[in-house]
């Protein structure tokens, strides 16, 4: 674990399990995307994760706390609130 390391996931992408290091957090309205998530962190034995239902123009979380962000559209300014100054915000391109 990379105890420094706090990544924000918007939507809760596929990958996400590639990106585990550190706390990990995957916000989804989606609800069968949130338990299918919990399930998976449970099934590979990842504990530092966690997955919660939100939206990108409301993330639960205060400002500056995520060290980078993996999303599925543009960097909303309400994802920019909850990253740290100076932190990293990839925009991922889904393969299908």
């Amino acid at each position: 674990m990379q105890p420094n390391r706090k990544v924000l996931i918007v939507p809760i992408l596929e990958v996400w399990p590639t990106l585990a290091g550190g706390l990990l957090v995957g916000v989804s309205e989606d609800l069968a995307a949130i338990d299918a998530a919990r399930a998976k962190a449970e099934e590979l034995g990842l504990e530092d994760c966690m997955f919660v239902e939100g939206r990108p123009d409301n993330i639960p979380w205060r400002d500056g706390f995520f060290t980078e962000a993996y999303l599925e559209k543009e960097a909303t300014p309400e994802i920019r609130r909850v990253i740290q100054e100076g932190g990293k915000i990839h925009e991922w391109q889904s393969k299908s």
